[in-house]
C-alpha cells in the first residue's frame, strides 16, 4: 500500500529500526505525535491522518511499533529477534519525539500527543 507523506525508518535508542510517514503541511503551527491502536497499523491509518493533517493544517508523524507491521519484515529487525516488548515501546515513542524535536527542530511545545486505543468486540 502506498503511504501519503514523507516514508521514513527511525533507529530507536535499543538499536531497532521502525518505519513512520511525516505528512506535513506548509508553515503549520503544530506538529501531532500519532501513536496508532491495536490492531492498526501505518498502512491502515494513513488516509485517516492524511484527512486530519488537511482538515487540522497540522504535520503528523506517525510510526509503527517494534515486531509489527513493515517493521516486522525488516531485516536488521529479523536478525536481531526483535519482538514487541513495553521497553520497545517507550524507545518506539522516544525515537519518533527525537525525530520531530533533533532532526525536524520541531518545537516540544509545539507537539500534540495523539494514542488510540482500539478495542476489538466480540458478537
Amino acid at each position: 500500500q502506498i503511504l501519503h507523506g514523507k516514508q521514513i525508518w527511525l533507529t530507536t535508542s535499543i538499536g531497532n529500526k521502525i518505519p513512520a510517514c511525516y505528512i506535513t503541511q506548509p508553515q503549520a503551527r503544530f506538529t501531532i505525535l500519532y501513536s496508532h491502536g491495536n490492531a492498526e497499523d501505518l498502512g491502515m491509518v494513513n488516509k485517516f491522518l492524511t484527512e486530519l493533517s488537511k482538515v487540522l493544517y497540522v504535520n503528523v508523524l506517525a510510526y509503527d511499533y517494534c515486531g509489527y507491521g513493515v517493521g516486522a519484515l525488516n531485516k536488521h529487525n529479523i536478525e536481531r529477534n526483535v519482538e514487541p516488548s513495553e521497553e520497545n515501546c517507550y524507545a518506539d515513542i522516544e525515537a519518533a519525539f527525537d525525530y520531530l524535536t533533533k532532526k525536524k527542530k520541531v518545537d516540544p511545545k509545539s507537539i500534540i500527543l495523539y494514542g488510540r486505543f482500539r478495542r476489538r468486540i466480540r458478537i
